[in-house]
Formats: C-alpha cells, structure tokens, sequence
C-alpha cells in the first residue's frame, strides 16, 4: 500500500478521514487545518485513487468520511466516488469532492456519481477552516448512520 502520511496508531472503529490529494501541499494544509482546530479525528491521506480504494477495502479501515481532490492522475475523484458507491462493502463512506473547481459541470457529476458533497476550495485560510469545521461537524458528529454498522455502534 503505497500511503503518504498520517497513518497513526488508533483503536479499532474509531471514525476517521480519508484524503485523496495528490499535491503534497494542499493535503498538508487541509490536515494542519484540522489540528488547529482541535479536531483529533485520525486522517489518512493517499496521492492517488488507487491507493484510496486499497485503504479503503483493507481490514484496518475505519474511513467515515471520504475528501477528494477532483483532478487526480489516472483515476479522478468522481470515478473514485463513483467506485465507492458502487461497492456495497462502502457505501456507507461519506465522500465529499474538494475542488479548485465551481465549474457546474464538475458540480452534477459528482453528484450524480455518488457525492454527498461538493466543496470549493476557499482562497483565504480562514475560509478553509471554517469549511473544515463544518464538514467535520456534519459528517463525523452529526450525521446518523445505520445501527449495523462498527464503526457507528461503538460511538453512541
């Protein structure tokens, strides 16, 4: 498995992040902006599709929440949003597309391959935190799952 960074020591079912960007520098700044904030959800970032559909169908994956580039090499972010939907083991995974991109195109479809979301990237840092914090807030606080699932079950 080919991941980047982040890969921290956890246990089992807690809820974590997966982000799919494949230039360092942004990825760097979405998880320094999660830290500032406080958030001590676990992220997981990968360069590439690939390696995201290998976390994600491996054991030790604990992913809630999916954010991906939309423009990554050979793979893209809505055909990876598109391939987690599709695959009845993760779809559950909430995906979100993070994107330079306000293009409305672009827009519907990543929603119609599967995003719960679509979000443009802001231009100021305090724009991205905000962002950030309300995307945690939503998907790793207060959106409901089913009570079959793990990961949910041991966060009631």
């Amino acid at each position: 498995m080919n991941l980047t960074t982040q890969i921290e020591e956890r246990p089992p079912h807690i809820p974590s992040i997966l982000l799919v960007e494949d230039e360092p520098s942004n990825a760097r700044l979405v998880i320094r902006v999660f830290k500032k904030l406080g958030i001590d959800t676990p992220i997981v970032h990968v360069l590439h599709a690939e390696a995201a559909l290998q976390y994600l169908q491996s054991p030790a994956s604990t992913v809630r929440l999916l954010m991906t580039d939309l423009r990554l090499p050979r793979i893209s972010g809505i055909d990876l949003v598109r391939m987690v939907k599709g695959d009845p083991r993760l779809q559950k995974v909430s995906c979100a597309i993070l994107s330079a991109s306000s293009d409305p195109l672009d827009v519907s479809e990543s929603y119609r391959a599967g995003a719960n979301c679509f979000l443009v990237k802001p231009l100021t840092y305090a724009e991205l935190s905000e962002l950030l914090a309300a995307v945690h807030r939503f998907f790793l606080k207060s959106d409901a799952k089913p009570e079959q699932d793990p990961i949910c079950r041991s966060h009631k």
